[in-house]
């Protein structure tokens, strides 16, 4: 019964683990996404003045 329950626990750990790596990820794709938005339009910008 310990095995099973010390098992369980390292399961949520490392389900808890990932979840946070995601959660990490999410954020910075949504940083790079802004950066890459917004290098797009400074270079239109800059063809469109030319």
């Amino acid at each position: 019964m310990f095995t099973v329950a010390v098992v369980s626990a390292a399961c949520v750990l490392i389900g808890l683990a990932r979840l946070g790596a995601w959660v990490l990820d999410r954020r910075e794709q949504d940083k790079s996404r802004l950066i890459r938005d917004a290098a797009f339009v400074a270079q239109v910008s800059a063809e469109v003045r030319k």
